[in-house]
């Protein structure tokens, strides 16, 4: 735990005058280390990496390419800079849309077609 506790500290201090709101650095370092720098002990190499991570969060680079993983209703989706990344608002609309077809008396089709990466038909 020692070591993750040096992690978090380092990316903080890399990243305080780039995201100086605490509550999103400190969601962008969770993202970070939850999907992407999952170290059990602290190395050069590691290092390397995770100085990497704060040069591509430094350039505006979005959280989700750096790890390769989106969390997405309750699923976790594969992304690179060639897909988009699942937005919250999308979340929500999908949680609306589930309810209400569940709410139906007659079965209902969807087709979500060319719409992403897949998702919202996923969920």
């Amino acid at each position: 735990m020692q070591h993750r506790d040096n992690i978090k500290k380092y990316l903080d201090e890399a990243l305080v005058m780039d995201i100086p709101a605490p509550g999103e650095r400190r969601a962008v370092i969770r993202c970070l280390l939850e999907d992407g720098l999952e170290f059990s002990d602290v190395t050069a190499k590691n290092y390397l990496s995770i100085d990497e991570a704060i040069k591509r969060v430094k350039s505006g680079e979005p959280v989700q390419y750096i790890t390769g993983k989106s969390h997405f209703y309750g699923h976790v989706f594969e992304v690179s800079n060639s897909t988009l990344i699942p937005r919250p608002e999308t979340e929500e609309l999908t949680d609306i849309a589930i309810k209400f077809l569940q709410s139906q008396r007659h079965p209902l089709s969807v087709l979500d077609l060319g719409t992403g990466s897949g998702c919202i038909a996923i969920s």
